[in-house]
C-alpha cells in the first residue's frame, strides 16, 4: 500500500503604473506600486502538505512545490514632464517607489509505519521579484525640495520537509527542503 500527494502553487503577479504623456503640476507628487504576496500554511498545524500511511509494504511519496514571481513597474512615457514646485516655506517633493514583499511558508509532513518501506520528500519553493522604475526620456523636477526615486524588496521564505518513517525489517527515507531567492 503507499499514499502519495503533491500541491503546486504558480503565482505571477505584476503591478504597473504607466504614466503616459502627462505634463503634472503640483506640490507634491507621489507614486507608489507595491506587490505583496502571503502564502501561509494550510492547516491549523502549520503544515502546506501532510500524508501519512501504514502497512506491511509502503510506499509514501510527497511533492510540494511553490514558484512565485513578482513583479513591481513604474514607468514614464517619452516627453513626460512631472514638476513639483514648491516654496522655502512648503517645499515640493517628488516620490517614486516600487516594492514587493513576499512572505511564504512551505512546510511538509509525511509519517509511514511499516515492515518494508520508501517514504520521499521534497518541498521547494522558488521566488523571484523584480522591481523597476523607468524614467526614460521623461523631465522630473522637484523644484525646491526633495527627489526620491528608490526600490525595495522585502522576502522571507521558509521551506521545511520533516520526514517520520518506522520500518520493521527495511526502510529507506529521503527528505529535501529547497529555498531559492
Amino acid at each position: 500500500s503507499g499514499a502519495g500527494a503533491m500541491a503546486f502553487m504558480n503565482n505571477q503577479s505584476n503591478s504597473v503604473i504607466a504614466v503616459g504623456n502627462a505634463n503634472a503640476k503640483a506640490r507634491r507628487v507621489t507614486l507608489d506600486a507595491d506587490n505583496t504576496l502571503e502564502k501561509r500554511e494550510f492547516s491549523e498545524d502549520g503544515y502546506s502538505l501532510r500524508s501519512g500511511s501504514a502497512a506491511i509494504g509502503n510506499v509514501n511519496i510527497l511533492v510540494n512545490r511553490a514558484d512565485i514571481n513578482n513583479s513591481t513597474t513604474i514607468g514614464f512615457a517619452d516627453g513626460a514632464n512631472i514638476t513639483a514646485s514648491g516654496s522655502f516655506d512648503a517645499p515640493s517633493a517628488i516620490e517614486i517607489h516600487a516594492s514587493t514583499d513576499v512572505t511564504a511558508y512551505n512546510r511538509s509532513l509525511a509519517e509511514s509505519v511499516s515492515g518494508f518501506g520508501l517514504s520521499v520528500l521534497v518541498t521547494e519553493t522558488d521566488v523571484s521579484t523584480t522591481n523597476v522604475v523607468n524614467i526614460g526620456a521623461a523631465t522630473l523636477d522637484a523644484g525646491i525640495g526633495d527627489m526620491k526615486i528608490f526600490t525595495d524588496h522585502e522576502s522571507l521564505i521558509v521551506s521545511d520537509s520533516n520526514l517520520m518513517m518506522v520500518s520493521a525489517v527495511t526502510g529507506v527515507a529521503n527528505a529535501t527542503s529547497n529555498s531559492r531567492h
